[in-house]
């Protein structure tokens, strides 16, 4: 008779803002050894390597955010998003068994967890259920976070430019809040200083959250990391400039971030470390950094729209250019044929 299987209540969760590289960390943990789903989210043109979300735990989280904004508007409510920037939370005890039952038939699995930017709303709630989980949670600069939304092209984005910014701040203080209570069993790091010391996570996983060495598969990073995989944006550059000039709540954030991580990013960035987390978010009509995402909004649709176009020419021109071809070949085959026929014809005379 074989021995019972150990049941493992202690999940991987990797976490953070969307567009900020959540993706590139579980793919580095599924090459680790962490099972992190096998019905994945398909990749598409805004991820071409894979999204490495679990198709269950997604569509469970995705309906339980847009269901806590109501009928607040404006809102993205697949992120859980609304100006308001709150979420009502009063029925997620009802979601309790339905959770749990994603667990459940999960908990065999000797190394698992799952990956998907919505947890990071929901961090407590599944603390609350995996006490003895282990969070991974990702951070990326926020004008880096806004320029990635930008280019994902949607209409909402360009029209809302502020929204794409204002989330990475309501996710990134629910991620700090969190790291704060919980930062024994949780790994905070930036994304781009994880690129380069690709090795920080396999080493996070076995000295800071206890895994078992042995399970831990040595990390391949040739095979993961590209150069270039996620920008950053020059701190010079003018967007960066003059959201720290009207919007420092920004930076100040990202320097609690920074201070906190177990691994931060190379901005030094004076952050009030008093910084108050429950500070009440502003209202509606005091967010300046509007006007500004809008015009850095029209510059990148300028540039897409040059690029486009500048495509289109180049097609043209390249069929333009065959046809040349083609039609001086042709210009060379004729006169060869008249030739041809100007001396059997003398030839037959």
């Amino acid at each position: 008779m074989s021995a019972p299987r150990i049941i493992n209540h202690s999940p991987i969760i990797v976490t953070g803002m969307h567009r900020s590289g959540t993706s590139l960390t579980a793919s580095i943990l599924k090459q680790c050894g962490i099972d992190i789903g096998s019905n994945l989210f398909s990749a598409d043109q805004h991820n071409r390597r894979g999204y490495f979300e679990d198709v269950d735990f997604l569509e469970f989280q995705r309906k339980l955010l847009q269901e806590s904004c109501g009928d607040r508007q404006p809102a993205w409510t697949d992120w859980g998003w609304t100006a308001e920037e709150r979420l009502d939370r009063s029925h997620w005890k009802n979601a309790q068994l339905d959770a749990q039952e994603l667990i459940y038939q999960r908990q065999e699995k000797m190394c698992w967890g799952w990956k998907d930017p919505r947890t990071t709303l929901m961090l407590d709630f599944w603390k609350d259920l995996l006490p003895d989980a282990k969070f991974v949670l990702v951070y990326r600069l926020p004008w880096d976070v806004a320029d990635s939304i930008f280019r994902i092209g949607h209409p909402y984005f360009l029209d809302n430019a502020d929204m794409g910014i204002r989330a990475w701040f309501f996710y990134n203080w629910h991620l700090l809040d969190f790291y704060r209570r919980h930062s024994s069993q949780s790994v905070l790091f930036n994304i781009n200083s994880l690129l380069k010391s690709p090795n920080f996570i396999g080493e996070a996983l076995v000295h800071k959250l206890g895994l078992d060495a042995s399970s831990v598969t040595q990390l391949d990073s040739a095979t993961i990391i590209e150069p270039g995989l996620m920008g950053e944006m020059s701190i010079n550059s003018n967007l960066v400039q003059g959201l720290n000039a009207i919007a420092p709540r920004y930076s100040a954030l990202l320097g609690l971030l920074d201070y906190h991580s177990d691994l931060p990013s190379s901005r030094n960035f004076d952050a009030p470390l008093n910084f108050d987390l429950q500070e009440k978010l502003p209202v509606e009509s005091e967010f300046p950094e509007r006007y500004l995402l809008s015009l850095y909004a029209q510059k990148l649709q300028q540039e897409r729209q040059y690029s486009q176009d500048s495509k289109v020419l180049g097609d043209r021109l390249h069929y333009l250019e065959s046809a040349l071809r083609v039609y001086e070949q042709s210009r060379v085959t004729r006169g060869y044929v008249r030739l041809k026929r100007r001396f059997f014809d003398r030839f037959q005379r």
